[in-house]
C-alpha cells in the first residue's frame, strides 16, 4: 500500500485495490486516481520485496518499518530515503537472501517558499 507522507509529518495509507503483478498479462485494466501533494509532503511506492523481507526469526520487515523509516527521515533528499531504506531491509534480514524483487518510487514535493506582498 503506497504512503503519503504529509506536510505536517504524519504518515498516512492510500487505500488502494487489489490487482495482479505488472508484466504477467497483455491485457490489465488499471485502477486510476488522483492524488494532489501539498508542499513539503511525499509519496512512496514500493514492490512487496520491500515490505515482506523476512529476518532470521521469520519477522517480515513490515509496512511500521516503512512508515517510520519514511517519517524519520522525511527532511532527507528522496535518493538518501531510499538508500536508507534499502540498508534497512538488508539489515532487517540479516544473512537471510533477498528472494524478491526491491523497487521503490519515492516522490517529494518541494516546501514552497513565502511570497511578501510588493
Amino acid at each position: 500500500m503506497p504512503y503519503l507522507l504529509d506536510e505536517n509529518g504524519q504518515v498516512v495509507e492510500i487505500p488502494t485495490g487489489s490487482a495482479p503483478p505488472l508484466g504477467l498479462f497483455d491485457e490489465l485494466q488499471i485502477d486510476q486516481g488522483t492524488l494532489h501533494l501539498e508542499p513539503g509532503a511525499s509519496l512512496l511506492l514500493y514492490s512487496d520485496g520491500v515490505s515482506e523481507p523476512m529476518d532470521e526469526g521469520g519477522s517480515e520487515f513490515g509496512t511500521a518499518g516503512l512508515a517510520g523509516l519514511l517519517s524519520q527521515n522525511k527532511n532527507l533528499p528522496a535518493p538518501v530515503i531510499c538508500e536508507r531504506l534499502w540498508q534497512a531491509v538488508q539489515a532487517h534480514g540479516g544473512s537471510t537472501p533477498q528472494q524478491d524483487d526491491f523497487t521503490v518510487v519515492l516522490v517529494k514535493r518541494a516546501h514552497t517558499g513565502k511570497q511578501g506582498a510588493n
